[in-house]
C-alpha cells in the first residue's frame, strides 16, 4: 500500500490551489456559495438542544435510512432497497468499489473523469478500461459495449450529471447501454453527487437492476462541510459488505448532521431551488460569454460545470499552462482538461460562483485569450 500511495499524485485541482491566495478569484473548487438561513440554523439549533450527540449506528439512524428507502422505492419503484450512509460520496464511492471488486476485476469508466477515479482503482488493484466523451457530451454507448464485449468487465463506473464535463446522460442512452449489458454480470455504481443540477426529467440508471446509487448533501444541498451522502442497493449481500466494511473505518456518520438531512429529505427549506436558480444564471453568463467568442463547449446540462475547448488559441491543447499563465498574471484559478485523465484541450470553471465575480474572470480570460 505505501508504493501504491507513493506512486499517487497530488491532484492538481490541489496543486492549482495551493499556489493561490485569498484575492485569487477561484473558479475551480466545487462547493457552492449558499450559507445557512435563520430557519436552518434554527434547526440545528434545536438539535443540539435536545443533546443529540451520541453515536448512531455504524450504517446510519434507522430514521434517516428508513426516508431513504421510503423515497427511493417509490421513486424508482423497488420493492425493497437497502441504504448506508457514509460521511460524504468520496467515502462511499471508496468504500462501495472496494466492497464490490476483487484486486485484478475489470472496471469500465467515462472519461473526462473526477480525478479521484483513477486513485481509487489503482488503490484496488483493479484494472481500468476508459472510453473518451465527445465534446457533444452523450455517453459513448457503442464504445462502451464494444469495451463489454472484448473484456471481462465487472464494474462500471457511470457520473451524471457529469464532474466535470457538465454532461447530462439521457433515458435512450441509458437504456441502449443496459439492453447491451443484458446477460452480463457487471455491477453499476451511478455517482449522482450532482444530483438536482440538471433537467427536470433527468433519468437514473438506479431504474435498472444490478445498480448502486450514490447522492450525498455537498452539492444537492450546497452543504459541503456536513459531510453526509449514502449508497443505496437492491442487494442485501452487497449491503452487508459495505457496511461490514465500513464498521472497520469508522465508528458512525454524523449523528446530528443526520437528523438534520432527514428533515431535509421532507422539506428542504429551499435550498435545491436556490442552489439551482444561481446555477441557470451562472449558466447563461457562460452560454453567453461562449456565444459571444465562439467557443467551442460540452453542453452545460447539468452538474454545475462548464467545460471550454482551447481550440483556434495559443493556448491549444495546453491547458495546464494557461491555467497556470492565469492564475500568475490574471489571479484567476481555473482547472485545466488534463486533471481529468483525458488530454490537455479544455480548461473547466465552476458557474455557482457569485455573478460579478464570474463575469469578471471571463472578461480577464478573453483578454488572456486575445478574444474580442
Amino acid at each position: 500500500m505505501q508504493e501504491i500511495l507513493n506512486s499517487i499524485e497530488l491532484s492538481i485541482t490541489r496543486q492549482l490551489s495551493e499556489k493561490a491566495n485569498s484575492s485569487t478569484i477561484s473558479l475551480a473548487l466545487g462547493e457552492p456559495d449558499l450559507p445557512l438561513n435563520e430557519d436552518q440554523k434554527n434547526l440545528m439549533i434545536k438539535l443540539l438542544e435536545e443533546n443529540i450527540t451520541t453515536y448512531s449506528p455504524t450504517d446510519g439512524l434507522k430514521i434517516l435510512k428508513d426516508s431513504l428507502n421510503s423515497l427511493y422505492q417509490h421513486q424508482f419503484h423497488k420493492p425493497e432497497l437497502h441504504s448506508v450512509v457514509t460521511t460524504g460520496t468520496q467515502q462511499a464511492l471508496f468504500m462501495g468499489i472496494g466492497a464490490g471488486s476483487n484486486p485484478g476485476d475489470h472496471i469500465l469508466c467515462v472519461t473526462p473523469h473526477y480525478p479521484s477515479y483513477e486513485a481509487i482503482f489503482k488503490i484496488y488493484g483493479l484494472i481500468p478500461h476508459f472510453v473518451r466523451r465527445g465534446m457533444d457530451g452523450k455517453l459513448p454507448v457503442p464504445e462502451m459495449l464494444q469495451v463489454i464485449q472484448n473484456h471481462p468487465i465487472k464494474l462500471l463506473l457511470l457520473n451524471s450529471p457529469n464532474n466535470p464535463t457538465g454532461s447530462v446522460d439521457g433515458r435512450a442512452e441509458i437504456d441502449n447501454l443496459y439492453a447491451g449489458m443484458a446477460g452480463k454480470d457487471i455491477t453499476v455504481f451511478s455517482d449522482e453527487v450532482y444530483f438536482g443540477f440538471g433537467p427536470d426529467d433527468f433519468y437514473s440508471p438506479f431504474h435498472y437492476k444490478n445498480t448502486v446509487l450514490i447522492r450525498g448533501i455537498s452539492k444537492t444541498y450546497g452543504l459541503t462541510g456536513f459531510r453526509l451522502a449514502w449508497l443505496v442497493t437492491e442487494d442485501s449481500h452487497l449491503s452487508y459488505r459495505f457496511i461490514n466494511y465500513q464498521q472497520n473505518i469508522y465508528t458512525c456518520p454524523n449523528t446530528l448532521v443526520q437528523l438534520f438531512v432527514n428533515h431535509l429529505l421532507k422539506d428542504d427549506m429551499g435550498r435545491m431551488q436556490a442552489l439551482k436558480s444561481t446555477w441557470y444564471r451562472g449558466r447563461e453568463i457562460v452560454l453567453s460569454f461562449c456565444q459571444q467568442y465562439g467557443i467551442v463547449h460540452f453542453p452545460l446540462d447539468g452538474s454545475f460545470y462548464a467545460c471550454l475547448s482551447l481550440k483556434d488559441t495559443a493556448f491549444a491543447n495546453r491547458a495546464y499552462d494557461f491555467a497556470m499563465h492565469l492564475l500568475q498574471t490574471e489571479n484567476i484559478l481555473v482547472v485545466p482538461g488534463k486533471a481529468f485523465g483525458t488530454d490537455d484541450s479544455f480548461f473547466r470553471i465552476n458557474c455557482l460562483v457569485p455573478q460579478e465575480r464570474l463575469t469578471l474572470a471571463l472578461k480577464r480570460i478573453a483578454a488572456v485569450l486575445g478574444l474580442g
